[in-house]
């Protein structure tokens, strides 16, 4: 019998973390655990198992960008390159209002992904199997989204060029980086621009529960993406903007 994550657990870590946990959303995200480590042994998912690891590092860690006023204004939302469902499967269990889209390029994670969070009860996340480069192209992908999250993608220069495009006028990219993330921004800068986006804001916070930081950046979309981007798949990790 693998080790469980409890409901009274993901409540009592939410609410340390000033975080607004309902009791479905405990229930959701308890569930998507013992799926996700039972999964685990025929797919890849996340390399943390540990009920208290996995709470901090995946939970906490996707949470830590949740503000309440910008989440409760949006209605439709992005996770680009979601892998085991970070960050969008606890943000979609605390927003049950938005629309969340799960996309990835590897199409089992997707299908374990859809089946889960059914069966968890979050009626809210939909997945999308594409490459962004080539999702981004689409008429109802592009420029329509409140908020894009993505979390351990790419470096941020690359990671604008691929999310950017997706986010509507006057809506947030958020790029969750690691303790170094800061370092980032001086090679992002130019490409953010470009793309349509002002840094909005970027916090360093600490990780609870741990010794470790993360930085999230929000950035605002303030003008259309150039329609040539995102460029061809491959491109903006070989030539960064």
């Amino acid at each position: 019998m693998p080790d469980q994550l409890t409901e009274a657990a993901v409540t009592a870590a939410l609410q340390a973390a000033g975080l607004p946990v309902t009791p479905a959303a405990a229930s959701a995200l308890s569930a998507y655990y013992t799926a996700v480590t039972d999964t685990n042994r025929h797919i890849n998912l996340t390399a943390i198992t540990e009920p208290e690891d996995f709470l901090r590092k995946h939970y906490l860690d996707s949470l830590l960008c949740y503000r309440q006023e910008l989440f409760a204004a949006a209605e439709k939302a992005l996770d680009l390159g979601t892998g085991g469902g970070f960050p969008g499967i606890p943000l979609a269990a605390l927003t049950p209002h938005i629309c969340w889209t799960l996309l990835d390029a590897t199409a089992k994670k997707l299908r374990f992904i859809e089946q889960t969070a059914r069966s968890v009860g979050l009626e809210n996340v939909r997945v999308l199997h594409a490459r962004a480069e080539e999702a981004a192209k689409e008429p109802m992908q592009r420029e329509c989204y409140d908020i894009v999250t993505s979390r351990a993608v790419a470096r941020l220069a690359m990671l604008a060029e691929w999310a950017l495009p997706f986010v509507r006028l006057g809506g947030t990219f958020i790029a969750l980086k690691g303790p170094r993330g800061e370092e980032e921004w001086a090679a992002a800068e130019r490409a953010v621009a470009l793309l349509g986006g002002r840094l909005r804001e970027r916090v360093t916070l600490p990780l609870p529960g741990t010794d470790e930081s993360r930085t999230v950046f929000y950035i605002e979309k303030v003008a259309p993406t150039p329609k040539a981007y995102p460029r061809k798949p491959g491109i903006a990790a070989k030539k960064p903007l």
